[in-house]
This record gives C-alpha cells, sequence and structure tokens, in this order.
C-alpha cells in the first residue's frame, strides 16, 4: 500500500529576497507603511532583524541596525496589493466575467499582471481567480522571468455556498464538510497559494448595475453557515 502524504496547508510562494549569507537584517528605506493597527497609510523606515521586525515606522538610526551588513532597500514607490482584478477583465458587468473563453482570458490576464507592474506594484496577493487556473498559470509563467509581471499569491477560484457567491459563474459550490475539503484539497492538488471563501456574497451585490439611470439592489434573505465538524 502506498502512503500518501498530504501539505497542511498550502505551499508558499517561491519569492525569497537574495542577500548575501553573511546579513542578518534587511532595511527598507522610506516605505509605504500600513501596519492595520488603525492609522492611515503613512511613509517611514522599516527593520527586519533576522526573522523579525525590529522597527516599523519612523526613522531607523544605524545603530539600530544589526551588527553584520544590513541589506537596504529603497522602498519609495514600491508597493504590494490584495488585488483582486488581476483576472477580472474590465467587462461592465460582474457576469462579464463568465462570458470571456479561456483563451482570451488568459491574455487578459498577462496583460493585467505587466499593468500591476507598470504601475508600482511589485508584490500581489491574489484574492479570487475568474477560473480556476488563471492565476496559477501566469504566476507560474511570471516567477521565472517568461512574462513581466508583479510577483503574486495565486488564487484559484472562490468557493461558496449555493446562493453565496457574487456571480455563480466564477465560484465552485461546498453545502457540507466532505464537499468543502474535497474542493480546498483539489485547489491545493492545482498549486494554489490561497484559498478564498465567499460564504454570503459581499457589499458588491447591493449594486450590481444600473439601467434606465436607476440602481438594481440584490436582497436575499442570509445564507446559512456550514455545519461544524
Amino acid at each position: 500500500m502506498t502512503t500518501v502524504q498530504t501539505h497542511p496547508c498550502p505551499p508558499p510562494s517561491s519569492c525569497t529576497i537574495g542577500r548575501p549569507a553573511s546579513t542578518r537584517g534587511t532595511f527598507f528605506e522610506s516605505a509605504y507603511i500600513f501596519d492595520l493597527t488603525g492609522p492611515d497609510p503613512y511613509v517611514g523606515d522599516v527593520l527586519v532583524d533576522g526573522k523579525c521586525f525590529a522597527q516599523v515606522g519612523g526613522h531607523v538610526e544605524e545603530s539600530r541596525q544589526p551588527p553584520h551588513d544590513v541589506l537596504v532597500v529603497d522602498a519609495e514607490g514600491r508597493q504590494d496589493a490584495h488585488e483582486r482584478p488581476i483576472t477580472w477583465n474590465d467587462a461592465p458587468t460582474l457576469d462579464g466575467l463568465c462570458d470571456l473563453a479561456v483563451e482570451e482570458h488568459t491574455i487578459h490576464t498577462v496583460v493585467s499582471a505587466k499593468m500591476y507592474l507598470d504601475h508600482g506594484y511589485t508584490m500581489c496577493i491574489g484574492a479570487a481567480s475568474a477560473k480556476q487556473r488563471l492565476e496559477i498559470a501566469v504566476r507560474d509563467s511570471a516567477h521565472p522571468g517568461k512574462i513581466p509581471s508583479s510577483r503574486f499569491l495565486a488564487n484559484g477560484s472562490q468557493i461558496s455556498v449555493t446562493g453565496g457567491a457574487i456571480v455563480p459563474g466564477i465560484a465552485n459550490f461546498a453545502d457540507d464538510p466532505d464537499k468543502m475539503r474535497k474542493l480546498v484539497r483539489e485547489n491545493i492538488s492545482l498549486g494554489v497559494n490561497n484559498i478564498k471563501l465567499s460564504m454570503t456574497g459581499t457589499s458588491a451585490e447591493l449594486s450590481r448595475s444600473t439601467q434606465g439611470g436607476r440602481a438594481r439592489t440584490a436582497t436575499r434573505p442570509p445564507v446559512a453557515p456550514l455545519a461544524q465538524s
């Protein structure tokens, strides 16, 4: 009998910061910092000592830097993003995500990936792929340098419960724990870095399109959560 070993979580992206083995720290100078503690994003320095943050924000004094050589990164103008539109195709409605054939959609995704880089985004985190393998395929071509792109963590199609998707055509559905496990494992086997769950939709559904100058508002009863196992 063959023993099959599975990853406990999706594998990380193959993104590393190259620096000499003798260095212990990384100094990001003039970074645009969004630290999730409450204030608006601000400009400051970030010091990483080994694998730990030694300072976030303010000006890092030279005396605070690690004793060994420090890799200095000029972070001004470089950004990362929680992004979804890398596979979204500029359609006038969300339903348009489902209508584009996979070949044309792949070309659009390649162009979109380059656009992020051209506008200063050097790293992106995929929030959901409009088709199952679009982000995976583009990531696997971008990271070796075959196409110009930001480095990014790839997602598969979002997983939702019946009635919980923003647009049914861009989601996979799981209405019980076993189906959820199956879909998550299928995504991991494809090579995703992230798993996107959309259990009850988002605020995008409140005003999905306009017709005749009047906004249409989608209303529906709440979706029951998955049972715990």
